[in-house]
């Protein structure tokens, strides 16, 4: 476990998680609000996104996910502020660093990894990091019980800041990454003009397939529970699932370990057509042993997709010849992810009066469509 495991675990450990609608409405904002202040911190990502990769560049990866985390560190200091005095205005700021700060992180880990693992490497640490996070997410949902029993909102709040602060101190000791200029695995000479560079059918395909994967995880965070209701499961039991599957997906590095090169084509066609699968048996099952079932395996096999495509992100941006670029390149692959993402959740305004399980089907069947079209991209094979 490094310093980059260290800082991923204690940015999982949010204690107040479990209880974030009520850190804002305990304080007299309302549930209306508390939607605004998260369109808000969408719109500050969407807008942060390309000028805070640029400067990923320019400061370099590693001092920009220090910078990263001082301001996390910042925005839950804020939040403790803001839930003390019960302020819209410190809501707001809070907001807005909290958006700076995933805008630094955005691209940037995974620029950071690339440049410091081997490439034969790369899948499986991205996974390992995400994983230590996970590690902490399930201590956290566990413990925060107690916290909340004893201490309050406001215990839950405290516990965060010192969880971030230890990550501030886990980020100093991050190793410093290798001159890009001695990468070998640049193919193309020359600087290409960033958005030219990223208006081609390749890229385009990146971001149709990653928007995919995001709705798929939005699916998954807002109606996993009314899944469970409508197969007459208490809601309460939504916390033994998250834990369930939380735990599965710490499986994800060694699955990920065992697959070789020649194989990640394979792999990744299947976990798309797999997870499409299981979306679609949501929306159109209602036995509860099967619905219980894939709700617990289906995050992982997302992720498997998730850190096989993070790493032909990084590929294509060598293949453009802008690995001095990286940071911001990947920076816009997530601002046209996020496009398609406003466009579906609009859409899905929509669709769901015919049911929030439709949404589950048409992702579900658009999963499995586009999962059959990376048969033909293979994506993996140079």
């Amino acid at each position: 476990m490094d310093n980059l495991d260290a800082v991923s675990f204690f940015n999982g450990l949010v204690f107040f998680s479990p209880v974030a609608l009520l850190v804002r409405t305990e304080t007299g904002i309302s549930v209306n609000d508390f939607f605004v202040l998260q369109a808000l911190l969408s719109i500050c990502i969407f807008v942060g996104e390309i000028p805070t990769g640029r400067l990923s560049d320019k400061l370099g990866h590693r001092n920009t996910l220090i910078l990263s985390q001082l301001m996390l560190l910042f925005a839950r200091v804020l939040l403790l502020a803001a839930f003390i005095n019960k302020s819209m205005v410190l809501f707001v700021i809070e907001v807005f660093v909290e958006g700076m700060a995933a805008c630094f992180s955005s691209g940037t880990q995974s620029a950071y990894i690339y440049s410091v693992e081997p490439k034969e490497t790369f899948v499986s640490k991205t996974a390992h990091v995400a994983n230590c996070g996970t590690a902490g997410f399930v201590i956290s949902t566990i413990t925060y019980v107690f916290i909340y029993k004893f201490y309050g909102i406001s215990g839950l709040l405290v516990a965060t800041i010192l969880a971030d602060l230890a990550a501030v101190i886990a980020s100093f000791g991050l190793r410093r990454e290798v001159n890009t200029d001695k990468r070998q695995n640049c193919v193309m000479a020359g600087k290409c003009r960033t958005f030219k560079s990223v208006c081609n059918i390749k890229t385009v395909w990146i971001i149709v397939f990653l928007a995919s994967i995001n709705i798929a995880y939005v699916l998954i965070n807002f109606f996993f529970v009314e899944k469970l209701m409508e197969i007459d499961i208490s809601e309460v039991y939504m916390t033994p699932v998250i834990l369930g599957y939380s735990i599965i997906q710490l499986s994800s590095e060694f699955i990920l370990n065992k697959v070789k090169t020649i194989e990640k084509n394979i792999v990744f066609v299947c976990s798309f057509f797999l997870a499409g699968l299981m979306l679609c048996f949501l929306g159109l099952l209602s036995d509860r042993i099967v619905i219980v079932a894939i709700m617990l395996v289906l995050p992982l096999v997302i992720d498997i997709s998730t850190y096989l495509l993070d790493e032909v992100q990084n590929k294509v941006v060598d293949e453009q010849g802008n690995d001095k670029r990286r940071a911001e390149i990947i920076s816009i692959f997530n601002m046209g992810v996020n496009l398609v993402e406003i466009v579906f959740l609009f859409g899905s305004a929509y669709v769901a009066n015919l049911g929030t399980m439709v949404c589950f089907i048409v992702i579900g069947i658009t999963m499995i469509l586009l999962g059959n079209l990376s048969i033909v991209f293979k994506p993996f094979i140079k």
